[in-house]
């Protein structure tokens, strides 16, 4: 986008302009949403994605510098939020895996016991498809040992642990969610 065009458009936006908004709307949603759409593999959430950029957008636009890339701003926002999506969501998945790992017996409710059960399966199955120092690096992370404990219990070095416990959570966290998509499309039998 030229610079002249790009300073009319902040400025509009500074200015409470809804016609530009809606221009600025219009140039970027298919594009964000694409990029959106190539991290999450979701097109709920990477609708929901772009819809909270425009919402800040919107409530940060007095604070636009004019001398700055709206094109820039969008998009370094979008990769910011979906990042924040994705890592809240795998260490959601690890906080079910550990509370579930180390609460076996507190469940009473038959459904709750449906629904943990089946949890388990799903996770445990994606856990069994790790290779073996990833799944023991894993194991004994939601043990409570610390990245040091684990590395010199596996003889890796930390920086070894730390990639291979965020590989391991990015693929726990695609394989549950295709796994329950997949569920979710077939529909109950």
């Amino acid at each position: 986008m030229q610079s002249l065009e790009n300073h009319l458009l902040i400025q509009g936006l500074k200015n409470d302009d809804k016609s530009v908004f809606k221009k600025v709307y219009t140039l970027y949603h298919n594009s964000l949403y694409g990029m959106a759409y190539r991290y999450l593999r979701n097109s709920q959430l990477a609708d929901d994605a772009v819809q909270d950029i425009f919402i800040t957008l919107w409530s940060e636009r007095k604070n636009l510098d004019l001398n700055k890339s709206l094109h820039g701003f969008l998009f370094s926002s979008l990769k910011n939020h979906v990042l924040n999506m994705i890592r809240n969501n795998t260490r959601r998945i690890e906080r079910n895996y550990d509370y579930h790992y180390n609460n076996k017996n507190l469940v009473d409710d038959p459904e709750d016991i449906l629904i943990d059960n089946n949890y388990n399966t799903i996770l445990n199955k994606g856990i069994e498809k790790l290779p073996p120092l990833k799944k023991e690096i894993f194991i004994l992370k939601n043990k409570g040992l610390s990245y040091k404990d684990i590395a010199n219990e596996t003889g890796c070095t930390i920086n070894t642990v730390k990639s291979y416990l965020y590989q391991t959570r990015n693929y726990l966290h695609e394989y549950v969610t295709k796994y329950i998509n997949e569920l979710n499309e077939s529909g109950p039998s």
